[in-house]
């Protein structure tokens, strides 16, 4: 194998086999290798990344610089955050040196990775500067990969015939990933942890709304910090605890189950056992009077402790309508010493078996 360069630019961690791939990325991830394997291909000259951050764009752009450093260390290949692009030009224009700035970027370059590239929509000196650059590197034959938060058009400020030039390309997105994506991405993220991450906190942690790889990282970080520094034991009741607030807090837009929200499982099976009830019988549409009690006391629960919306509850418990659970909410809350009492119990019983918060 080839030796990288010293003092890389590229972070050695995000390659291509570091990459999770699922159905939101393939098609990125499969140009960008192509590209790195066979660059200077005319088809994808400029290749155009685009997609919410903290999808994996970046780490595409580095996988292709380690690539080619590794295989191909010949190449000149420069990575830059359009932002410096954008300040170094404002620089050298501020010290009449624009004949230095355009030999910088406009000659020994045979790759150019620009990320960020939606900053140059903010200036529009920059962006004739821009222009000319780009004209002259793919006059040079040089290959350029450009990452982006918006695809070309939706770029606002950025002049239509820059936007051309970008469309003249390839143009792919990331989007967010989907469950059995983030569940690979944790498991890719986790797999140097000691002890191993167990497959109830994976999938728990997989049901934390995000839609962001670094958001995932963060949780990850969090759960090791916690688990270290407050000498915890690496269990499910402590992530459930950790994130009780942000796995309670779904769209409401889509169908709602309780194997989606751990924190709802445990209520639920709570108030189960302390009723002596299945919890298929929590969501039916029975009017026994012990049931409808129990099924009461587990709305206001959830609603309380949980802070779900009326339409996750009405979704939990056998697909209620509004005025239903509005209903149970204020029998509870008229209720008699007796319902405070079960209910004072049951957030004993839940929290001595798990946590709510």
């Amino acid at each position: 194998h080839k030796k990288a360069k010293k003092n890389s630019a590229f972070y050695p961690q995000w390659t291509f086999s570091s990459f999770v791939q699922g159905p939101s990325n393939s098609f990125a991830f499969s140009l960008a290798k192509s590209l790195a394997q066979s660059p200077f291909n005319n088809h994808s000259n400029p290749l155009f990344i685009y997609g919410p951050s903290g999808l994996g764009k970046t780490h595409l752009l580095h996988a292709i610089g380690n690539h080619l450093e590794k295989e191909k260390p010949h190449l000149k290949v420069l990575y830059l955050p359009a932002e410096r692009f954008f300040n170094d030009c404002i620089n050298h224009i501020r010290k009449n040196g624009m004949e230095l700035f355009r030999q910088k970027y406009r000659t020994n370059i045979q790759v150019l990775l620009l990320d960020d590239i939606q900053i140059l929509g903010r200036g529009e000196s920059i962006q004739e500067e821009f222009f000319h650059t780009f004209e002259s590197l793919k006059s040079a034959k040089c290959q350029m990969v450009l990452a982006s938060d918006q695809k070309p058009k939706d770029i606002k400020g950025l002049k239509d015939r820059i936007k051309t030039r970008f469309e003249g390309g390839v143009i792919t997105d990331i989007q967010a990933p989907d469950k059995d994506t983030k569940r690979a991405i944790i498991k890719s993220k986790a797999q140097n942890w000691h002890p191993s991450l167990p497959e109830e906190i994976i999938s728990h942690i997989s049901h934390i709304p995000t839609n962001s790889i670094r958001e995932i990282e963060g949780h990850l970080n969090k759960i090791k910090m916690f688990c270290d520094l407050q000498n915890k034991p690496l269990r499910l009741e402590t992530v459930q605890h950790l994130f009780c607030k942000e796995i309670s807090s779904f769209p409401t837009s889509a169908p709602f189950s309780s194997s989606q929200n751990p924190g709802f499982s445990l209520v639920q099976k709570q108030v189960c056992a302390y009723f002596h009830i299945k919890a298929s019988e929590l969501r039916s549409s029975s009017r026994a009077k012990h049931i409808v009690y129990a099924r009461n006391i587990a709305i206001h629960l959830a609603r309380k402790d949980l802070n779900l919306s009326l339409k996750e509850l009405g979704q939990l418990f056998g697909k209620r309508n509004h005025s239903t659970i509005l209903h149970s909410l204020k029998v509870i809350e008229k209720g008699k010493r007796e319902i405070t009492r079960d209910i004072k119990e049951l957030r004993k019983l839940i929290n001595k078996n798990g946590f709510l918060c």
